[in-house]
């Protein structure tokens, strides 16, 4: 047996995704967020990114049907739900969406198992759902982000600060042990739209490097 099925065979939230026919264990993450920060709204404009298979697209349909979810993988399996296979580095497409009261991407970078190329990997893409979140949240909105523990998380939480009135990092329970992601919870966006483009960009022009 692999470690991996191994594993699988052990977890808990696995074993309960099967028994409630969930798309992947991730609901139980979003639905633990949900729980503890009180992020959903009935009828709230939710834009998912990073969404496919669908686990946290699966959680929204029980509180809206204003859900906008994006993936580079067309591997999406929940109908209702308005799916693009899209680049979020991309802007054409987020500037036909409407205004959106939640943000939220469960998106990590492809692992090359260097922690500290990984770990900025991930960083580069949180500040580029900062900068679409400034674009596109309403007054007052939220975004929630996965990222890794590591180098420049500070400088993240620092950025998400001048944008929001509330912001938290939260590790949920069914986030494997071992694992070092954590989610950043945003509340309250206060920034003028005027003023929407994230001031860190030296992470995309070091990872270009690469």
């Amino acid at each position: 047996m692999s470690w991996w099925t191994d594993r699988q065979d052990k977890d808990p939230y696995v074993k309960l995704r099967d028994k409630k026919q969930y798309i992947s264990r991730a609901y139980f993450k979003i639905q633990e967020i949900n729980d503890k920060y009180y992020i959903i709204k009935k009828n709230s404009y939710i834009l998912d990114l990073g969404a496919a298979p669908g686990g946290w697209s699966q959680f929204f349909t029980q509180y809206s049907k204003n859900i906008y979810a994006i993936d580079i993988l067309d591997n999406f399996k929940i109908e209702d739900v308005n799916f693009f296979v899209h680049d979020v580095f991309k802007n054409d497409l987020f500037e036909t969406f409407p205004d959106f009261d939640l943000i939220c991407s469960d998106m990590a970078p492809n692992m090359c198992g260097n922690k500290f190329i990984d770990q900025a990997n991930s960083i580069n893409l949180c500040f580029r759902v900062l900068e679409i979140s400034r674009f596109k949240l309403r007054y007052n909105g939220t975004l929630v982000m996965k990222t890794f523990e590591g180098e420049d998380f500070d400088l993240l939480i620092k950025d998400c600060r001048s944008s929001f009135g509330l912001v938290k990092a939260y590790k949920p329970k069914s986030s494997r042990v071992e694992s070092k992601e954590l989610y950043v919870i945003c509340k309250y966006f206060k920034l003028n739209k005027k003023n929407n483009t994230s001031n860190i960009w030296y992470l995309s022009i070091l990872l270009n490097n690469f």
